[in-house]
């Protein structure tokens, strides 16, 4: 603690948990599975592994998992966007430091998106969205930001898709800088100063780049 607390923030429970779960990770001692084959007779031992979100080999079978779910029970066969939320530096700190931040985050990005949409198709239509969280980026380094899968589009009160024919990047993230910082300002965490300045930047880490692309989907990216 007294030597990286300061930097990194208090050491959570949970991440011990999920290191020590990690590094167990296929120990037969953890427990294991006997396979046999009823014609054969030839036997295995399968370890159990950690299900958690450090592991590569894990993780990366449930997110497969998750996505094919994700496409045979929830997902419109309608177009859609990827948009990557992200935050200046300068804000990051906070979200280091009190976790439930990001929550806040997510429903400010379900709100840019969703005012979006209206504006464009009327106060009654509402866009599919799925907003997934990650708090690391290169090198592991602490980066909070937001995976948001988006509909082109939304559904009327009477059920009716209207689609979106091209996204107005500034204006999309104009609208995620003032829902982000305005819980910031309710929780007291920024200033107007701080505001005016990161207002003021050429690169204010809220840029949102939505590249055109043919298809069902597109793929979009903001710093």
């Amino acid at each position: 603690e007294e030597e990286f607390q300061h930097t990194f923030g208090a050491l959570r429970s949970v991440t011990e948990r999920v290191v020590e779960k990690f590094m167990d990770c296929g120990n037969p001692l953890g427990g294991f599975a006997r396979i046999r084959c009823p014609d054969c007779g030839y036997e295995r031992l399968l370890a159990f592994s950690c299900k958690c979100t450090l592991c590569p080999s894990c993780q990366a079978r449930r997110a497969e998992e998750w996505a094919f779910w994700l496409c045979e029970n929830r997902l419109e066969r309608v177009p859609h966007h990827h948009v990557v939320f992200t935050i200046p530096k300068m804000l990051r700190p906070y979200f280091r430091f009190d976790r439930s931040l990001l929550n806040d985050l997510s429903r400010a990005a379900h709100r840019a998106v969703l005012t979006y949409c209206q504006g464009l198709l009327g106060e009654d239509n509402r866009p599919g969205i799925i907003i997934v969280r990650q708090t690391f980026g290169e090198g592991a380094r602490f980066h909070p930001h937001l995976h948001a899968l988006a509909t082109g589009g939304g559904w009327d009160a009477d059920g009716l898709w209207r689609p979106i024919f091209g996204w107005d990047q500034p204006v999309l993230r104009k609208l995620f800088e003032v829902e982000v910082f305005r819980f910031l300002r309710e929780k007291e965490l920024l200033s107007v100063e701080r505001m005016q300045l990161i207002r003021s930047w050429r690169h204010s880490g809220l840029r949102q780049r939505l590249p055109a692309r043919a298809g069902s989907s597109m793929e979009g990216r903001g710093e």
